[in-house]
């Protein structure tokens, strides 16, 4: 009787541990399939029995808010100081009004999503400021931590180039270097290192380093293995039009680029499909090119409806023509050769860290014949897998050492 009581008391202590709860900060609404991977695989480093792991948007919609009426009033009252704010005004102030609607349309989310966490991740990849609202979102993120005392990582971010007479650079620098900051690692290697460390870190208490994206681990997350198939097809990844341009990259012939590869491909009698990592200015320029060559829709994969559905498709290629980083990445981690674009420096850095600088196209290497060319030396290539494990498990081990300090 004494030993029944004792095993059912084990059983409801261990049922009744509460176990530690990390909110994963990951961008769920864009329609890139690239960040689904990039949650899954972060929450699936994370994962363990004592862990409870949550989901926490960015860009939280109507769907999202628990309390919708009040989302949706505090949606259009943000949208229209924001719209005042573009249209009207110039400078620090238009950065500052725009800060300001950010604050009433998305505080009060995360105020309440992140009230029961014990420690939050970022799963975004991206330490920017001038594209996505970043300063004014990760300034509300770790305000929040802050002031509950959670702490925070933020894991294999790509590192952008510093602006400091940007105010939203300056708010960025002011956000990442709150208390609550534990760990900011990069997946741009030793010189993404060296810029974090050079540009945005002045709280030295901050653990900062290099790892390789969370995406590398995409065979143990969805138990597949990466082996090469048997193919002859190759997988053109398309970007939308101005991509280059809004990068600052004075290259407007996107389009023309992908004409010009698929002219030479067909005439040498290579087989081709083009894909999309679901985002719908990309889908739009890829039927655009369908429509040029008059071909039937199917040379055109869907959209992928899941990330299975994604792998499934690229485990296909002989070769990867990578345009959007996650297409390169989930490449290589899935031992499919790739030839990537430079439209951005996490791209250049992805290549530099992987050893495969040389697969990866400049802007004066954008037509058919010199791409072509790369595919064909692509078609051997062999990756240097004790280099990929090296950036994966120092990913791993840095998630590992944040959840042990939090516990």
């Amino acid at each position: 009787m004494t030993y029944a009581i004792a095993i059912i008391a084990f059983f409801y202590t261990v049922n009744t541990i509460e176990r530690m709860k990390v909110g994963i900060i990951c961008l769920d609404s864009i329609n890139n399939i690239g960040e689904e991977i990039l949650y899954d695989t972060t929450n699936f480093l994370i994962s363990s029995p004592g862990i409870e792991t949550y989901k926490v948007s960015l860009y939280p919609n109507f769907e999202k808010a628990k309390h919708k009426i009040l989302f949706l009033i505090r949606s259009f009252c943000a949208l229209c100081i924001h719209t005042a704010g573009e249209k009207l005004l110039k400078g620090d102030l238009r950065y500052k009004v725009i800060n300001y609607a950010f604050k009433i349309k998305l505080k009060k989310y995360y105020q309440e999503e992140l009230k029961n966490a014990d420690a939050i991740i970022y799963a975004l990849g991206m330490l920017k400021f001038k594209k996505q609202n970043f300063s004014y979102l990760f300034n509300l993120i770790n305000s929040e931590a802050t002031r509950n005392n959670i702490p925070v990582f933020m894991d294999a971010m790509s590192i952008a180039k510093a602006d400091k007479t940007d105010w939203r650079y300056q708010q960025l620098v002011k956000a990442i270097n709150l208390p609550c900051t534990r760990i900011i690692t990069t997946r741009d290697g030793i010189d993404g290192l060296n810029r974090l460390n050079t540009d945005y870190i002045t709280n030295h208490e901050i653990r900062t380093n290099f790892v390789g994206d969370p995406a590398l681990w995409i065979p143990e997350c969805y138990n597949i293995s990466p082996r090469r198939k048997e193919s002859d097809v190759i997988g053109i990844n398309v970007i939308r039009e101005q991509t280059y341009v809004d990068y600052g990259i004075n290259f407007t012939h996107v389009k023309d680029m992908y004409i010009s590869l698929i002219n030479e491909l067909n005439k040498h009698g290579y087989k081709w499909k083009l894909f999309t990592n679901g985002i719908k200015s990309d889908i739009d320029l890829a039927k655009q090119i369908v429509a040029h060559f008059n071909l039937p829709s199917t040379i055109l994969l869907p959209p992928p409806r899941s990330v299975e559905e994604y792998l499934s498709a690229i485990t296909q290629f002989q070769v990867v023509f990578g345009a959007r980083l996650h297409a390169c990445i989930t490449a290589v981690a899935l031992d499919i050769p790739v030839v990537g674009l430079l439209w951005d420096d996490k791209l250049r850095y992805f290549a530099k860290t992987m050893k495969i600088p040389t697969f990866f196209c400049e802007t004066n290497e954008l037509e058919g014949k010199t791409i072509l060319k790369k595919i064909q030396e692509a078609m051997n290539l062999k990756y240097d897998k004790q280099n990929i494990n090296s950036y994966k498990f120092r990913t791993k081990l840095e998630i590992d050492n944040f959840i042990d300090k939090c516990t």
